[in-house]
């Protein structure tokens, strides 16, 4: 799962590959119908980013393209912790 979320942050951040949906035709990051049964909290959310973001730092990746990263990441959370605050 730890690997997921990786590959899913370095696709949304413009890496030079490009997002496949499962769903033929669609590849919006429609996030919240994947996760809302999760039942996910912020702070399980916060957490994940914090353990994304000590492995840029421990990858040394430039603060420039580390915030990119973390931005793509932190626009989704409304969708990914969606089953705890509907």
């Amino acid at each position: 799962m730890h690997s997921n979320r990786a590959v899913t942050a370095f696709l949304m951040a413009g890496s030079p590959y490009k997002y496949v949906s499962t769903v033929p035709n669609d590849d919006s990051l429609d996030l919240e119908p994947t996760h809302y049964d999760m039942k996910l909290t912020e702070e399980e959310f916060d957490a994940a980013g914090g353990v994304l973001a000590n492995t840029l730092d421990h990858f040394d990746v430039p603060e420039k393209e580390k915030n990119e990263v973390l931005g793509a990441f932190t626009a989704h959370k409304d969708e990914v912790i969606s089953g705890t605050i509907k």
